[in-house]
């Protein structure tokens, strides 16, 4: 058979295809190893690349490197634990260990068991060693009682292992937990995700917890108790039922109503964008699906962008100050994200006049440009540099300290001159067997182990 690809081999059969594949994947865990040392010295010489508004090792890495901020983000919680993990880590380098199977040591595989879950996790897949990983209850031992959140784990691995088997694909579930190792911190992600539907995820302590559940718990009453006070104007008897979600949306609109100042209101006021051709989206440029669209104009007030030439009418130099309907329309064009090179942020933007209102700028929207608080500090600090026509893509430049502009893009990959050097380890495919996590045991060496186990008789 001949090779679909231009290079060193010419025919591939199937004698060796497997070697091939092997010798790039343990190529391509090797070259792994080393963006991950790079990574973890980039967490400890953060004056060495921090400015020029890169000042995380995700941002700086997803820029440098060209990569996505999920992967960014798992090199740098990876590289966080280089230290802890040695034997995992010297795998890699090696090429005997992926960077997906890497990742499932990191996110809760403690310090003592390196050497022990490293040597078990290369013969596994990645499924497999997600599931060995998260079944295990790490801060178990003989004698002390397993939490009950561990035994409703151990029984959806267990039908998920089951499905499995029977060769049935399913994609992984994104989860804060794909990103960052398990820790005890608090968080809360939200956002849209690739089917267009907006996710909640919040990760507290218990009592927090609690507090938010009571909350909850009382907006649900009090949205029923309103439902059934308004009645059913056929039917006065007939009961509102009132689920979480409605319970959610009552805790958010009392939030929003109790907004007192005007201008603070129109601000955080939600806004939805409809084209002359019936589509509507999101400020954040999430398309709706046309059943919503004709949902929310059937009786929706509609605040009109009118336009000129093909822009929106701009005020000039009239007023300084930015009209909300001008505010909204800027945010739009830009995403309501920053638009400085490399900068993700989407929370706490504001607008710049890219001429200065004190040098003659107007307030139209080919002078007003989306930054981040941050950014818009450092640009009135004379350490950036901003230029050109907000409104005609690709013509902004952004500038250091130094005036040298900013890319959008700082990767600069350099072709390979031959073939890479051989790597120390040999790589060596999973087994792709049937795991029987029961059987598998990991041994603190911190802690004495229990007579009982070593002498049965022993009541």
């Amino acid at each position: 058979m001949t090779s679909p690809v231009s290079g060193p081999v010419d025919v591939i059969d199937g004698d060796s295809l497997d070697s091939l594949l092997d010798e790039v994947a343990g190529q391509l865990n090797a070259q792994t190893g080393r963006l991950l040392d790079l990574t973890a010295w980039l967490l400890s010489h953060p004056n060495e690349w921090q400015g020029e508004g890169l000042w995380t090792a995700n941002q700086y890495l997803a820029w440098r490197c060209g990569i996505g901020p999920a992967l960014a983000a798992n090199l740098v919680a990876a590289a966080e634990r280089a230290e802890e993990l040695p034997a995992a880590f010297d795998a890699v380098r090696a090429g005997e260990l992926s960077f997906d199977q890497l990742m499932s040591i990191v996110r809760k595989v403690p310090a003592w068991a390196d050497g022990q879950a490293t040597s078990l996790v290369k013969r596994l897949t990645v499924s497999q060693a997600r599931r060995m990983v998260a079944r295990t209850d790490w801060g178990w031992w003989p004698g002390e009682t397993r939490g009950d959140d561990h035994d409703a784990v151990v029984e959806k691995l267990d039908a998920d292992e089951a499905a499995d088997d029977t060769g049935a694909s399913r994609p992984d579930a994104v989860s804060p937990s794909d990103v960052v190792p398990d820790t005890d911190q608090n968080r809360v992600t939200y956002g849209h995700g690739s089917d267009g539907r907006w996710f909640l995820h919040a990760d507290l302590d218990a009592d927090l917890g609690a507090l938010i559940e009571s909350s909850l718990d009382e907006a649900r009453d009090a949205e029923f108790a309103s439902r059934n006070r308004r009645g059913d104007g056929d039917n006065p008897k007939v009961l509102h039922t009132v689920d979480d979600v409605d319970a959610l949306v009552e805790l958010a609109s009392r939030s929003y109503e109790s907004i007192c100042e005007t201008s603070r209101r129109n601000r955080y006021r939600v806004n939805l964008y409809l084209d002359t051709d019936g589509q509507a989206t999101t400020s954040h440029g999430v398309r709706l699906p046309e059943s919503i669209a004709r949902y929310l104009t059937c009786d929706g007030r509609i605040d009109p962008v009118f336009l000129a030439s093909g822009r929106p009418i701009s005020v000039g130099r009239s007023q300084r100050t930015i009209p909300d309907r001008t505010r909204r329309t800027v945010l739009h064009r830009d995403g309501h994200c920053c638009q400085v090179p490399g900068c993700t942020t989407r929370r706490g933007l504001d607008l710049h006049h890219i001429i200065h209102w004190e040098h003659d700028g107007p307030t139209d929207t080919w002078n007003l440009v989306t930054l981040c608080s941050r950014h818009h500090r450092m640009h009135h600090q004379l350490r950036l540099g901003v230029s050109g026509n907000a409104d005609e893509a690709g013509t902004l430049v952004f500038t250091d300290a130094r005036g040298r502009p900013i890319r959008a893009s700082g990767a600069r990959p350099t072709p390979p001159s031959g073939p890479p050097d051989p790597i120390r380890g040999s790589y060596e495919h999973p087994l792709g067997e049937r795991l029987e996590s029961r059987w598998v045991t990991f041994i603190d060496p911190a802690i004495p182990p229990d007579p009982r186990q070593q002498h049965p008789d022993i009541a």
